[in-house]
């Protein structure tokens, strides 16, 4: 263990008791600016979110004492490191010596549930999304819905993940389109409808392009997807 993590260790009172995914938010300068850090601390991974500008970070949780986490985060040219303190419920910023541009920096957080993936870059918290999985071809898809606030992301495994907005909800059916600039007018006119009931996830097709036919496709409702799936991404 680091000479400084052992000297803060001893001023700390209270662990980290918690095995499963939690997120801190803290506040920062004057006007504060509020930053986040997800953490698994049984896989060590840890996904932190800038203030200003927001950004994305992955990292790993490197140190686990009896009261507190250290956290490396992968940063150019090399890593940073910081604190979690949950029973002051401070993150402490090391700092770097003789560097007036890195020095040693302590601010006040609050633990929170595991930040869903639709919270990034929200101004307001989502608290009750849902995620499904689907056998959509050529390769598994994910989905993850927010009714309140109309959100949808579509994550495709090992490809793009596209935002998408809910158009209606009738009893278990939530009709939906996706709405990334990034797709063709054609493909952000395509209705999608999850069938909570049903299981099932129908999607139209694309007029005249026969790699997006009309189809329906099997699903199931897995755990919500959290800040961690951004783990070793950056935006």
């Amino acid at each position: 263990m680091k000479p400084w993590l052992a000297l803060f260790i001893l001023f700390i009172t209270v662990g980290t008791a918690t095995s499963e995914p939690f997120s801190i938010q803290c506040e920062a300068g004057n006007p504060p600016k509020v930053y986040y850090s997800t953490f698994d601390p049984d896989s060590k991974r840890v996904v932190f979110e800038s203030a200003s500008p927001a950004n994305l970070y992955s990292g790993e949780i490197v140190e686990v004492g009896d009261h507190g986490l250290e956290v490396a985060l992968r940063v150019h040219p090399g890593r940073l490191h910081f604190i979690w303190d949950s029973a002051a419920k401070r993150v402490v910023w090391p700092g770097i010596s003789d560097d007036p541009f890195r020095p040693w920096l302590s601010h006040p957080c609050r633990a929170v549930e595991a930040r869903s993936i639709l919270s990034f870059r929200e101004a307001t918290e989502i608290l009750n999304p849902a995620s499904i999985r689907c056998d959509t071809p050529p390769a598994e898809s994910r989905y993850t819905f927010d009714t309140a606030s109309a959100k949808v992301l579509l994550q495709r495994q090992h490809g793009p993940s596209y935002d998408g907005k809910i158009d209606k909800v009738e009893g278990d059916r939530v009709r939906f389109r996706l709405s990334d600039s990034r797709l063709s007018e054609e493909q952000q006119k395509r209705e999608m409808v999850w069938d909570r009931s049903g299981r099932t996830l129908s999607i139209e097709g694309v007029p005249g392009d026969p790699s997006r036919p009309a189809g329906v496709w099997q699903c199931e409702q897995i755990k919500s997807q959290t800040m961690l799936e951004y783990y070793d991404t950056r935006w």
